[in-house]
């Protein structure tokens, strides 16, 4: 149960130290609690839920800087027992942040920026909009009037259609199909629970790292999931520097309660 998850790792007091967004002092009420089943304990930020799951406005600034951005300092460190670091041993220390757009279904997976500890990191963020015309004038499709099992899910959900996000739901569609149960691999909007067996994770496997099966699935995919016609791509850039420095912000993070 979610008591027992949030024993994985740290929670959110224990983990961010100090934060704000565009100024504004107290959005703690925008950062919300989740667990992965391979990252473990998450956080998002500006989801539009609230810590008690209603509805919250998003917060939005118009302004670049570190003045107007997300600004977050997070306390990392390891377990004085090695045998409950296990997870260090494969991903390392350090934080991984994916960002995303509210108007898209997130790949999580893909979408990951990877932070070191003992630096302060900025990230800058590059957004590109792109539109072609439609076929005949490019391999692009007019969705105004096309019907899919795994389009309509874009829209039941309001969510815009991209067609790398629908082929990862094609693949998830048929591991629900064959396997009775869904992988942590890609999007599961289809609510189906997760694969938890031998069984069950073996056979998901099949589906996913089968290369043969993969040639005839993506043929399968490509009549469900068209090209669209209008992309958008995000690109980031990173630069840091060390953090803390050795003067007086040590000392303060030092004698902060949060990390005593």
């Amino acid at each position: 149960n979610n008591s027992i998850r949030r024993a994985f790792g740290y929670n959110q007091t224990q983990m961010f130290i100090d934060f704000w967004f565009d100024n504004i002092d107290d959005i703690s009420n925008y950062i919300t609690w989740y667990y992965d089943s391979i990252k473990g304990n998450c956080f998002r930020f500006n989801s539009g839920i609230s810590k008690n799951g209603s509805a919250i406005p998003l917060l939005k600034q118009v302004q670049p800087g570190i003045s107007h951005g997300l600004y977050v300092t997070a306390f990392i460190d390891v377990y004085k027992k090695q045998i409950y670091n296990f997870m260090n041993f494969v991903r390392g220390r350090g934080l991984q942040i994916s960002i995303n757009n509210q108007s898209y279904i997130p790949l999580y997976f893909r979408d990951l920026t990877t932070i070191k500890t003992g630096t302060c990191t900025f990230i800058g963020i590059r957004r590109v909009v792109s539109e072609v015309l439609p076929e005949p004038y490019s391999s692009c499709k007019d969705l105004s009037n096309f019907e899919s099992v795994l389009y309509k899910e874009f829209l039941k959900h309001n969510k815009k259609y991209q067609q790398n996000v629908c082929f990862d739901m094609c693949q998830q569609k048929t591991i629900i199909d064959n396997c009775n149960c869904s992988t942590i691999n890609f999007p599961n909007i289809l609510n189906a629970n997760t694969c938890n067996t031998i069984e069950e994770i073996q056979c998901s496997f099949k589906y996913i790292y089968n290369d043969t099966y993969k040639v005839h699935l993506d043929g399968d995919c490509l009549q469900l999931c068209p090209l669209e016609c209008e992309t958008v791509s995000y690109s980031f850039s990173s630069s840091f520097q060390d953090f803390p420095d050795s003067g007086v912000y040590y000392e303060y993070l030092r004698m902060n309660p949060y990390i005593v």
